[in-house]
């Protein structure tokens, strides 16, 4: 449910509304941090708030957590770069 509220403030596309998604993601991730959906999903809205350590992070534990999970690698290497 929090993961889902994440996406859907994060597709109204503005600074406000990726801090209030990473707030979801983040309380999504202390119920599971197995998932690696919801980390990636944190990952991509701090890409967009230009947070670019807090991405990597992110990814990182993505591929720890799903490492035939293409996205996540393209992601870390655009949040690099």
């Amino acid at each position: 449910y929090l993961n889902n509220l994440g996406v859907v403030r994060a597709k109204r596309d503005n600074k406000t509304n990726y801090e209030f998604a990473v707030k979801y993601f983040s309380d999504a991730i202390q119920l599971n941090d197995q998932s690696f959906e919801v980390f990636y999903n944190r990952g991509l809205s701090y890409l967009k708030l230009n947070e670019y350590e807090k991405a990597i992070a992110d990814f990182t534990e993505v591929i720890k957590l799903s490492p035939n999970f293409l996205p996540g690698y393209k992601s870390r290497a655009k949040a690099f770069r």
